[in-house]
């Protein structure tokens, strides 16, 4: 499964993660939320951003941004007038995550 769009929510730099081991053929869990190895240089978490990380540990997905060579500083989704931020995010289930070896946040232009 992968999650992806525009969630006009704020993270900063909390992710729900896998910890890597496993028993019984299930992830075991970190509890949400989590200051992982996830960099943001968003370092604000809003209301939807809290909502959005409980949706992604409901649902076993974690972020993409900030986790993956390509983004590992956890480049800005959102530039405008009043300031920058990461807002559009790419979730993943634990065996998409594995398999995701690079991960990047396009340039900004005009029409972004």
């Amino acid at each position: 499964i992968y999650l992806a769009g525009d969630f006009n929510a704020r993270t900063g730099s909390s992710n729900f993660t896998f910890d890597g081991s496993e028993s019984q053929n299930e992830p075991q869990r970190n509890s949400h939320p989590c200051h992982s190895n996830r960099y943001s240089k968003d370092l604000v978490t809003n209301l939807r951003g809290k909502l959005f990380l409980d949706y992604l540990a409901s649902t076993n997905l974690s972020l993409l941004n900030g986790c993956k060579l390509g983004d590992v500083l956890g480049d800005y989704t959102s530039v405008n007038y009043n300031g920058s931020s990461v807002v559009d995010y790419v979730a993943t289930s634990i065996n998409i995550w594995r398999l995701v070896t690079r991960f990047t946040v396009c340039n900004l232009n005009k029409f972004s």
